[in-house]
């Protein structure tokens, strides 16, 4: 198989429809003046038949360090998650998709939030990849404080 016959996996709609998988990882080690943090990621991206499942993961460690000469990121030693998780299905120039994410922190709590959305990919050059996208969608925010923010997005991206 060659690699046109594979959907592009850096976009979520589109393209041919055999099975495209996608794998990736990191991490990083920052040592600033007042923060120490280390941190790992993974995501993976499954797209078939107009159907595309991506899921990614990451979490942090984040040590304040001894030091006088500037504020700490964080006053005690922290661990933060996230887990987000997307599925979409593409018909034509329309994306259906619906997402959560979870965030979890050691020192303040955490929060969900599912978003479920509808999205137009539009105007498209020679290669066929979208110049600009139109969406609108629905986020619920839950939270362990019980704060009241849901919203109703619209949004409007372009590129030359």
């Amino acid at each position: 198989m060659c690699s046109s016959d594979l959907a592009n996996l850096y976009e979520t709609w589109g393209g041919p429809k055999k099975l495209s998988f996608g794998l990736g990882g990191g991490g990083f080690l920052t040592d600033d003046v007042a923060t120490s943090t280390k941190a790992v990621g993974a995501d993976a991206i499954l797209r078939v038949s107009g159907l595309t499942v991506m899921v990614d993961a990451a979490q942090a460690w984040i040590t304040p360090t001894d030091t006088m000469t500037d504020t700490p990121d964080v006053w005690e030693p922290t661990v933060r998650r996230g887990l987000t998780g997307q599925v979409g299905y593409g018909i034509g120039p329309v994306e259906i998709a619906a997402k959560t994410s979870l965030f979890d922190d050691s020192s303040i709590g955490g929060y969900t939030t599912i978003l479920g959305g509808v999205v137009y990919h539009g105007l498209l050059d020679d290669r066929d990849r979208d110049r600009v996208r139109v969406g609108i969608g629905y986020e619920a925010r839950l939270e362990e404080a019980g704060i009241p923010n849901d919203t109703i997005r619209l949004w409007v991206q372009a590129r030359p």
